[in-house]
């Protein structure tokens, strides 16, 4: 074999006239590949760690944060269903005349002012943590669904919040409109409170 820089004959790849290092380019080509996948497989691997790394300690900060939450929403479904109950055995009540709509409101919300103070309070504190969950970075499909039924509870508590809080109803749609929004919201929390034990058995 000939040295490439010096052309003297050698026998290794390593001439030992002028120390020039004989490989040819095909092989350096292959030795670079071989480094190249290698560095991709170690860059790969690493950001696999990471990533998992991240989604469990986000799952985790999910099911801390979402206890929180249940937590809040079980006191406020507590706290509604006593101004609810109220106003539903008020229109069940027969008083031998019409229920007048604003005195309706008013009688109730005159026995109730303390639970519908606190719930007002109760609403901006659920309302804080929903965004703390949803802003939890959400790249595996357990975070995703889980931020997705926070959604669903979030909206039925709204609706709730909304009937017996706002008022959104009459004397005579009342009765059909709480039972339909108190089984929705009832029915949400209980599916949140499934899935948080799922997840805190899986972590």
């Amino acid at each position: 074999m000939i040295c490439r820089e010096c052309k003297v004959e050698i026998n290794g790849y390593v001439c030992e006239n002028c120390g020039y290092k004989n490989i040819n380019k095909n092989k350096k080509i292959i030795i670079i590949l071989i480094i190249a996948l290698i560095a991709i497989a170690f860059v790969t691997s690493m950001c696999l760690i990471i990533n998992r790394f991240n989604n469990n300690r986000n799952l985790k900060l999910c099911t801390a944060e979402g206890k929180t939450f249940s937590d809040m929403l079980s006191e406020s479904q507590f706290n509604i269903n006593i101004i609810g109950a109220l106003y539903s055995s008020s229109t069940k009540t027969d008083h031998g005349y019409f229920w007048d709509e604003e005195y309706f409101t008013n009688y109730v919300t005159g026995l109730c002012s303390s639970e519908i103070s606190k719930e007002k309070n109760n609403m901006l504190n659920i309302a804080e943590q929903y965004e703390v969950i949803n802003n939890i970075e959400c790249s595996s499909d357990k975070i995703k669904e889980f931020q997705k039924q926070t959604v669903n509870l979030y909206n039925a508590y709204e609706d709730m919040y909304e009937l017996i809080i706002e008022q959104n109803f009459t004397c005579q749609n009342y009765e059909s409109k709480y039972i339909q929004t108190k089984n929705d919201f009832d029915m949400a929390l209980e599916l949140y409170d499934s899935t948080l034990k799922k997840m805190s058995a899986n972590n």
